[in-house]
């Protein structure tokens, strides 16, 4: 069971990464296309970055989560995934 989370965590995170650069192109081509100005590009893509960072943080947490559920056991295992959203959310 630990396994199946960790699993399950990591593809939430990567498929948050997708949207998140998804968005990040939406930005670009709204910019070329003139949609948005320059000032409104660059504050949305100072906010992308402020996500990127800590998103990165926890993909990388989260790969390193199957070894460290397996070790853990069931509520150890919960109890640290607790801590990382909250750390996430946070």
């Amino acid at each position: 069971m630990p396994d199946d989370i960790a699993e399950r965590v990591c593809i939430f995170l990567n498929i948050s990464e997708s949207s998140l650069a998804e968005v990040g192109y939406c930005v670009h081509a709204a910019k070329r296309l003139g949609y948005i100005n320059d000032k409104i590009s660059d504050e949305l893509e100072q906010d992308i970055r402020q996500v990127s960072a800590p998103l990165t943080g926890l993909v990388r947490a989260a790969h390193s989560l199957p070894t460290a559920l397996s070790v853990l056991g069931g509520g150890a295992a919960g109890a640290l995934m607790m801590f990382l959203t909250l750390r996430a959310i946070g």
